[in-house]
């Protein structure tokens, strides 16, 4: 089972949720926040051993067969090729997506795909199994990689997703078998639950609500999860011995 924990803001309390999750079904936790890890150091944690790598695709250029045609160039949605006329293209690897198009259009079979390692996978071992990636790349090529990881590693899966409502973070709560809400309970965290639970409704996922922060009644959470067809699950006052432990690095302690 894939369960996505997911807060459209951050601050929210949203990882310190994942870990008390993981803690409690004693799964694999998933750092899926590739960009800035940082689940392992927040459990008080070594990132561990590594475990695998991470690798994307490039296109590359075979001169010898290229006729300087400049199709490739018109073919590549994301100008990841620059072409002057009568001269060689010209591969800007940062804006490369590795979709392959290029590849399949050039009639001289000039361009190729190849794979290039950008980073590695490790797992922390302690009161938490958590798996981090270490890269340069944006989630959204790496992230289904780590997953496959994960997979083959539990059964039963939880991914702490970055802060926001990106494609990266989608692709996760539609991977998933069921999605956490986290949200603080502030104006902005009010907000910031109607734009998830409203996107959620629209990608067709069902989720459950957390309430974190919590400082009164929160009846107009309760209601605008129900318009929603989601229901709030639990609600967690604020106290500050828990912001102590989360900056100290003691966090599990306080969940046990």
């Amino acid at each position: 089972m894939i369960t996505a924990v997911c807060g459209g803001k951050g601050g929210t309390g949203k990882s310190t949720f994942s870990l008390y999750l993981a803690l409690k079904r004693k799964a694999l936790l998933v750092d899926t926040d590739v960009e800035n890890p940082s689940l392992y150091a927040i459990a008080g944690q070594e990132i561990g051993e590594k475990v695998g790598d991470l690798y994307v695709k490039r296109a590359e250029l075979e001169r010898e067969k290229c006729s300087k045609c400049g199709l490739c160039a018109r073919k590549c949605r994301f100008n990841a090729i620059f072409w002057a006329p009568g001269g060689y293209p010209v591969i800007l690897e940062e804006l490369c997506e590795g979709c392959g198009v290029c590849e399949i259009a050039c009639p001289q079979r000039a361009m190729r795909m190849k794979r290039i390692k950008v980073g590695e996978v490790y797992l922390s071992k302690g009161k938490l199994r958590i798996l981090t990636a270490i890269t340069g790349e944006e989630g959204g090529k790496i992230v289904p990689q780590l997953i496959e990881y994960a997979k083959k590693m539990d059964k039963e899966i939880i991914l702490d997703c970055p802060a926001g409502l990106h494609c990266n973070a989608l692709h996760q709560m539609v991977e998933a078998d069921e999605v956490f809400v986290v949200v603080e309970h502030s104006p902005l965290g009010f907000q910031a639950l109607k734009e998830t639970l409203k996107t959620l409704k629209e990608l067709g996922k069902g989720a459950k609500v957390v309430v974190n922060k919590a400082t009164g009644n929160i009846n107009e959470f309760e209601r605008t999860a129900r318009e929603f067809g989601a229901e709030v699950v639990r609600v967690i006052p604020y106290k500050d011995e828990i912001a102590r432990a989360y900056a100290e690095g003691r966090i599990l302690e306080v969940m046990e």
